[in-house]
């Protein structure tokens, strides 16, 4: 068994602090997203797909799911985007 190095507690504490700097990041679009809701909702939106257009549709297959239009059978609407990837910073090593 090796014992942690100077070096290596100083390679953890720069994770650590990228880390921290991906969770606050996180937090604030939590929080942006949470007043834009609010907003949303005191302006009397409603939060139901009813109305509004679908982004896309697909239909379920045993293995995933497989891009449809909205006449093939089993198609499911879709109404909102796919979700923006976050980028996480690359572990150091």
């Amino acid at each position: 068994m090796s014992a942690v190095t100077e070096a290596d507690g100083e390679e953890m504490e720069a994770q650590m602090r990228a880390a921290q700097k991906v969770i606050d990041g996180l937090s604030l679009r939590i929080a942006q997203l949470e007043a834009e809701l609010r907003a949303a909702l005191a302006n009397g939106d409603k939060l139901s797909p009813v109305g509004r257009e679908p982004f896309g549709y697909f239909k379920a297959e045993p293995f995933g799911w497989t891009d449809c239009g909205p006449d093939d059978e089993g198609a499911i609407a879709l109404y909102e985007a796919p979700q923006p990837r976050i980028p996480l910073p690359k572990p150091t090593r």
